[in-house]
């Protein structure tokens, strides 16, 4: 392989993902990889010292990943945390053979990293969360936490997303030619996460003291088997009541946050709310017409067995003002029986940027050593400085 720009096909075209050309991005690679059969490219798309990302395109790509959380509703792209985090997107590509024909996949995945000083708005992590009943920065002004200047030199973790796999290049045609792809679970997500983590605490990330993250649980634990360090990350990214010197319990979801039932699908667990539903509705508190009605559909959508196809839609229910249509109870009531009844989904995470840096040097030293791992990068690449971590291995 030449550079990373040819990494698409052996012939000599662009490098082109979801009719974005990046021919012209090429500068803002901090690192070219192979990992065994994938190619994983990272992009500075955004630096924290400019309120302008780096390029049209690559702020494209970002939202082509960020799509993903259209799933649990209408999530905007991009925000105001955007104008002063930094942004990475990953592209990865590798082959896979269908229906005996080989087919090239590619994933896109992004991540940003919003620090906690400056202006409002603060970190959504700090805003989403609060301890023993007192917002979270209320806790950090008590002792023993007053001491420590810690909203200046935090950095959070967010916006993870990534899309699904899907053919590029010449391998389209073999698609045609196959019929139906089946759907493929996501192979790089995890190995992405740790490199675009490396390339921002390699550089700009190294002012910071402290790490946060919302995560679910389900999704922490997918990382950290992919890292190849799994044993380490209850130390390097641990929860927030370990560093908060508080009960695991006393951590939990701030249910005046508007933003929790907009999007119940992510902050909430949707099987204990299906499992209210279903209550609700064999007690005539609510009725079929109701859920029919705001969730557009026209089955009984909670005799099926899966229900994340009404994610996106479930927050109009929960955050309805006032009687719900065809009930005999109030949206505020049955926010009341959701705080009550249904338990958070994701977990805040908070920890020391040392102890981070160091795990993301294991973990890259685990690929290296496990894997096939690139050395070669474009010297077109090292046109911009400022982008670039040292090179693995």
């Amino acid at each position: 392989m030449q550079g990373g720009y040819r990494f698409l096909s052996s012939s000599n075209e662009s490098f082109i993902i979801f009719g974005i050309s990046l021919d012209k991005q090429l500068r803002h690679v901090c690192r070219e990889v192979v990992i065994a059969d994938q190619t994983i490219i990272i992009f500075c798309a955004k630096t924290l010292q400019s309120s302008t990302w780096n390029s049209p395109e690559l702020k494209q790509l970002v939202g082509c990943a960020r799509r993903s959380y259209g799933r649990y509703g209408d999530v905007p792209l991009y925000d105001e945390y955007d104008e002063r985090a930094a942004v990475y997107v990953a592209i990865t590509t590798y082959q896979k053979n269908v229906a005996g024909l080989p087919v090239r996949f590619v994933e896109v995945a992004s991540i940003r990293f919003v620090p906690g000083y400056g202006e409002r708005p603060v970190i959504e992590d700090f805003e989403l969360f609060q301890i023993a009943g007192k917002s979270l920065l209320e806790f950090l002004k008590t002792a023993p936490h007053g001491n420590r200047e810690i909203l200046d030199n935090v950095v959070s973790i967010s916006r993870l997303s990534a899309t699904e796999p899907v053919p590029v290049g010449n391998s389209v045609y073999n698609t045609l030619r196959v019929g139906v792809v089946p759907p493929l679970k996501r192979r790089s997500t995890a190995s992405a996460f740790i490199l675009m983590n490396h390339c921002f605490f390699s550089n700009e990330g190294l002012c910071f003291e402290y790490i946060s993250g919302v995560m679910r649980r389900e999704l922490m634990l997918s990382l950290a088997r992919g890292s190849r360090v799994e044993e380490l990350w209850s130390r390097s990214f641990p929860l927030a009541d370990d560093f908060l010197m508080c009960g695991p319990c006393d951590v939990a979801l701030n249910h005046t946050s508007d933003v929790v039932y907009r999007f119940p699908g992510y902050f909430l667990n949707v099987h204990h709310i299906h499992s209210l539903l279903r209550e609700l509705v064999e007690t005539d508190r609510i009725s079929h017409e109701t859920l029919c009605e705001l969730f557009g559909v026209s089955e009984n959508i909670l005799t099926m067995g899966r229900i994340d196809h009404i994610w996106p839609r479930l927050g109009l229910l929960v955050s309805y003002k006032g009687v719900l249509p065809h009930a005999a109870i109030t949206g505020e009531y049955l926010r009341e029986l959701i705080r009550a009844r249904v338990a958070d989904g994701p977990r805040l995470y908070l920890g020391y940027c040392d102890r981070w840096r160091s795990l993301l040097e294991t973990s890259c030293a685990a690929l290296c050593k496990s894997q096939r791992f690139s050395k070669k990068t474009s010297p077109s690449f090292h046109s911009s400085e400022q982008f670039y971590a040292p090179s693995f291995g």
